[in-house]
């Protein structure tokens, strides 16, 4: 029988609300580190969903997916999306496009259904997703005036800049605009 390693039999004993504030904990740290590199863009929903899947495994019935009326057209979004990857005309680059995003995509809307169970949830989440904003435009501007990335710690690359005259921040491209 294989044997669970210690911080996962931790995990295991940990009561349902103590996993719940964990989730939120990971969430709002993934929200604020998420412009820091691809690393904390695949590690943090990585983190995020072993927490979501035991706060499923402990508590389920007091999760909001089963009492969302709707919660069937996930299941036929997903399958759509499946569907639409095995029937392209280019299946491998259909599921080389659509794999990156499978984690974040896919899971967070989940973890976040989780996560805003009240009103100072979702303020203690609009704080965080704040935070970065301003971060992320303070080295935008920085790179900008100085053209060097505080965050990459490394110059500007002007052949691989997309528009100079756009505030990029470390995302490296128009990303910062769709984050904020």
């Amino acid at each position: 029988m294989p044997v669970m390693p210690a911080y996962f039999q931790a995990l295991t004993r940990l009561e349902p609300q103590a996993l719940r504030g964990l989730l939120f904990f990971f969430f709002t740290l993934n929200i604020v580190v998420f412009p820091l590199g691809q690393a904390f863009r695949v590690a943090g929903p990585l983190v995020c969903l072993v927490v979501l899947g035991l706060v499923y495994w402990r508590d389920f019935a007091a999760c909001p997916l089963p009492r969302l009326p709707a919660r069937y057209l996930f299941v036929l979004f997903f399958a759509c999306v499946a569907l639409q990857t095995v029937f392209s005309i280019d299946t491998r680059n259909s599921f080389s496009v659509i794999s990156p995003n499978l984690l974040r995509a896919f899971v967070l809307p989940f973890i976040a259904m989780e996560c805003v169970r009240t009103e100072k949830n979702l303020k203690m989440l609009l704080i965080a997703f704040a935070f970065t904003v301003l971060y992320e435009g303070l080295d935008g501007i920085w790179q900008y005036i100085y053209g060097f990335d505080l965050i990459r710690n490394a110059p500007v690359d002007v052949n691989k800049a997309i528009n100079l005259s756009r505030l990029t921040g470390s995302l490296g491209g128009y990303r910062v605009g769709d984050y904020m």
